[in-house]
């Protein structure tokens, strides 16, 4: 077998791909004149938001440190349900292949499918999700497959870290980069048309989308206010509606196009910095004109604009003694998937104000897969 490696096209996304191989030669069925060669589907995974410090924001080698490093595909015949032919064994694992990072030599990505995955002439359907390890619930007449997710309504986070929280980025993919997009992807035994779009052919491109939207809560200190480095940590970070408007538990999400469904509404969303070796890993407020990251979470999508009540506990790195608990009104806040929602807190000595800003997880122009989170 021959096996070349596909290198990222035009600067979109972190761009991750391998080049198909040839299973046999090319052959005609003389009886019905059907092209029978097979091919390695080997497709091109990108991860949008690698530019900024979402919880998954890479690929590499082995998971963790805000990265992944295996995706899972579940590969169909066009309408979308009835699992590949050879794509698995029977029953649940049928038409599912966990696709693996192995390395980045020459420049190039390597991924390896298990079991492999060989495409005939008839075009499959085909669908991304992570994590990989999640259980695919299938559907037998549509395509409504759905895995578990879980939505805690209370998350902790690692203040210095800036990518390690305990809720689960969740994602989907769709054959088209642009954010919360959710395009069909397609593949068949065709051959790649040069530089063009490779939609049908072995080698889809995938785009893995954000399922959730991500909160980024900043802070500095007001003008004139030098910052108090010893009761200025920023521990923990409350939002409180008046009416249940956020949904939190147990979920599903349709690896089809990202929606959620389920779960349990609530009011009241959670932040706390981790704790490390027994001492929090709160972040310091920033000095006045630069913010500072001081917490961060993913959340459902919020489609209907909102008011709610922003609480931030300020305090002693080692001591709750002197806690302060300052608050503020959001208004008519809406959540976008697959976007990034500042919320910069400017603290005085008495209150906090807050601005909001909505931006969505930016492509980057890397072009390896070991991308550790970058910054703002």
């Amino acid at each position: 077998m021959i096996q070349d490696t596909y290198k990222k096209l035009g600067g979109l996304g972190l761009g991750l791909s391998l080049l198909a191989l040839c299973a046999g030669c090319s052959a005609e069925d003389p009886m019905s004149g059907q092209d029978t060669a097979e091919v390695f589907l080997q497709p091109a995974f990108h991860v949008n938001g690698v530019e900024t410090r979402s919880i998954v924001s890479g690929i590499a080698t082995t998971e963790g440190e805000g990265k992944i490093h295996q995706v899972k595909l579940f590969v169909t015949k066009e309408n979308g349900y009835t699992p590949y032919d050879g794509v698995g064994t029977s029953g649940a694992d049928a038409g599912l292949s966990t696709f693996t990072y192995q390395s980045a030599s020459g420049g190039g990505n390597e991924w390896v499918g298990s079991p492999i995955v060989k495409l005939s002439s008839v075009k499959a359907r085909i669908y991304a999700y992570s994590p990989a390890s999640s259980t695919l619930t299938k559907s037998t007449s549509t395509t409504a497959h759905t895995i578990p997710i879980t939505l805690p309504a209370t998350q902790s986070f690692h203040g210095a870290k800036e990518w390690d929280s305990d809720a689960i980025d969740y994602m989907y993919g769709s054959a088209a980069n642009t954010v919360g997009d959710a395009t069909t992807i397609t593949a068949s035994h065709t051959s790649p048309s040069g530089s063009g779009s490779f939609d049908g052919t072995y080698q889809p491109e995938i785009y893995l989308q954000h399922a959730l939207a991500r909160l980024s809560f900043t802070m500095h200190s007001a003008t004139g206010r030098p910052v108090n480095t010893t009761y200025d940590y920023v521990k923990k970070i409350k939002l409180k509606a008046g009416t249940n408007l956020f949904t939190t538990g147990s979920g599903t999400m349709s690896v089809a196009d990202g929606a959620i469904g389920g779960g349990t509404p609530t009011s009241e969303l959670t932040f706390t910095a981790k704790e490390e070796a027994g001492v929090t890993t709160a972040v310091l407020c920033g000095n006045t004109g630069t913010p500072t990251m001081v917490g961060y979470g993913l959340v459902a999508p919020l489609s209907t604009a909102s008011d709610m009540t922003i609480t931030v506990v300020v305090g002693q790195k080692g001591s709750a003694t002197a806690d302060r608990e300052l608050s503020a009104t959001l208004k008519q806040i809406v959540w976008k998937r697959g976007h990034t929602h500042k919320i910069q807190i400017t603290l005085s000595n008495r209150a906090v104000t807050v601005s909001t800003e909505i931006m969505p997880w930016t492509d980057s122009d890397m072009d390896n897969g070991d991308v550790k989170p970058g910054g703002y």
